[in-house]
């Protein structure tokens, strides 16, 4: 069964006319099993289908990797798979879009990124390559 980076408490409250509304209430972080292994620092993305020049980043740990289209973006996310050497989340981003994201981990300093969402009101559709350069 996947685990929950967020887990969500969700409370139905009755409305005027028999509606309902949703609250989540975000929990602690869980780490990923998959990006244990992955180093912080300086790290070069280079896009697969060679569309677009590689950028660097730098991060302070390896789930900020997960959301590269909403950076700092106050969002929850739900594991919807972490085994030792790959990870896929799905994250909401409030009032910014959503994605999913999958994090193969070929090493400590070398990754596959593929991510899918809905960013600025547009979707988008990218994979990295992403090899760490060293430190920030």
């Amino acid at each position: 069964m996947p685990s929950v980076v967020f887990q969500a408490l969700l409370i139905l409250l009755p409305l005027s006319g028999g509606a309902a509304a949703l609250a989540v209430t975000p929990q602690p972080v869980v780490r990923l099993k998959a990006l244990a292994p992955v180093e912080s620092g300086r790290w070069q993305l280079k896009p697969y289908d060679g569309n677009g020049p590689a950028r660097s980043i730098c991060i302070a740990e390896a789930a900020s990797l997960l959301q590269l289209q909403h950076p700092g973006a106050n969002c929850t996310r739900f594991v919807i798979d972490d085994q030792p050497a790959i990870a896929t989340v799905h994250y909401t981003c409030p009032g910014n879009g959503h994605g999913r994201t999958t994090i193969k981990v070929e090493t400590s300093r070398l990754l596959d990124i593929s991510s899918q969402g809905i960013a600025a009101n547009a979707p988008f559709n990218v994979r990295y390559e992403a090899r760490r350069l060293g430190g920030c």
